[in-house]
């Protein structure tokens, strides 16, 4: 605009091009990812089939409340989830939520809403103390249970951030409220945010089978589902 008015000399000097010659590419939007309602279903069902199987010597899966915090609650699994702890876990509270700490990418903390389906699973959990998913050999025991559920990336699933998107649509689909989403996801890109709404609107057919998941009630009906759904 400066470079304009200095060259300005009256309606016979008007500068028809624009001077500025670098073409600055536009950034590739981001779409983000989510799970089908038979992929959701096969990695909860194998979290809470394996959670208390040996993974690795010494080592038990234990990924069933990493994988409901992370679905039921959209907390980002790298730089929050990691970090709960069950002392954080509010499932016995008159309004249960989950108190998220400002890790990495939020300045503030949240508490975030425990539907009643996450609580019942939760419930499962034998382990209630110290971190919700322990660290030891985490990488291995969380790639080996994607695998089982066939929702790995190399399964042609698995994309960085998918559960919270998952999270994210089907929580507009519910609840109709973007205002909603943003208390419960903390900083959100309005990018991003149109998406889960977009998203959200074509998926109210899954959103109850969604908030109304019940867990079968022994292991060979777990078994018996996956293998409906394989």
């Amino acid at each position: 605009f400066g470079f304009c008015l200095k060259e300005y000399r009256g309606e016979d000097a008007i500068i028809k091009e624009n001077p500025i010659t670098e073409i600055i590419e536009e950034r590739p939007k981001r779409i983000p990812s989510i799970f089908k309602p038979d992929e959701w279903r096969r990695l909860v069902l194998t979290a809470i089939e394996t959670n208390d199987q040996e993974c690795t010597k010494g080592n038990k899966f234990e990924l069933l409340a990493y994988v409901t915090l992370g679905l039921w609650c959209g907390i980002r699994p790298g730089a929050e989830l990691i970090h709960i702890k069950w002392e954080d876990v509010f499932m016995d509270d008159d309004d249960p939520d989950v108190y998220v700490d400002p890790f990495r990418k939020t300045k503030y903390s949240r508490r975030v809403k425990l539907p009643a389906c996450a609580i019942t699973l939760l419930q499962q959990c034998q382990k209630k103390d110290g971190l919700i998913c322990k660290t030891s050999n985490f990488r291995k025991r969380w790639d080996t249970l994607r695998e089982i559920a066939g929702v790995s990336s190399s399964q042609g699933v698995w994309k960085d951030d998918i559960m919270r998107h998952t999270f994210a649509s089907m929580h507009y689909a519910k609840h109709q409220s973007q205002e909603a989403v943003r208390v419960q996801l903390g900083h959100v890109e309005e990018e991003t945010l149109g998406y889960y709404v977009n998203h959200g609107k074509r998926s109210k057919e899954y959103a109850e089978e969604f908030w109304n998941f019940t867990p079968p009630s022994d292991s060979s009906t777990l078994r018996k589902q996956k293998l409906k759904m394989a």
